[in-house]
């Protein structure tokens, strides 16, 4: 499953794309996102870097959850992801990361499927598939 990326940005602030941010000279909102050994973290930092956008993380979150807290009340600006059918707080809203790498979900195992696992694969992909 992909899931694409976004900014979460308090609906106060005005900004109506990720484009306006990297028009700045300087950036000076907080960025909130997953620790810097998380992929989807690095992969956003190496796009920026790619369109020479200077913009380092400033507060690190252990889950999505709680870059969505953070940005509610108005501690800076998120990196997320679009879930499908979830609402976001009320004060936030999702600007789409359009030329940045999706967040990849999936599942790895090694060895035989026990029954075990065959039932969870079984109820991810049918979650997924109500997600999509």
């Amino acid at each position: 499953m992909e899931l694409p990326l976004v900014l979460l940005v308090e609906k106060k602030r005005g900004l109506k794309s990720a484009a306006e941010l990297w028009r700045r000279d300087k950036i000076s909102d907080s960025l909130i996102c997953l620790p810097a050994t998380e992929l989807v973290t690095k992969n956003f930092l190496a796009r920026l870097a790619e369109i020479g956008v200077d913009w380092f993380p400033t507060i690190e979150a252990s889950s999505i959850d709680l870059i969505e807290t953070y940005v509610a009340s108005g501690l800076g600006i998120g990196l997320g992801v679009a879930i499908p059918k979830r609402a976001l707080p009320a004060n936030v809203q999702a600007l789409p990361l359009k030329d940045f790498s999706p967040a990849l979900i999936g599942a790895l195992w090694r060895g035989k499927t026990t029954p075990l696992l065959a039932a969870f694969l079984s109820l991810a992909k049918v979650r997924a598939r109500e997600l999509q």
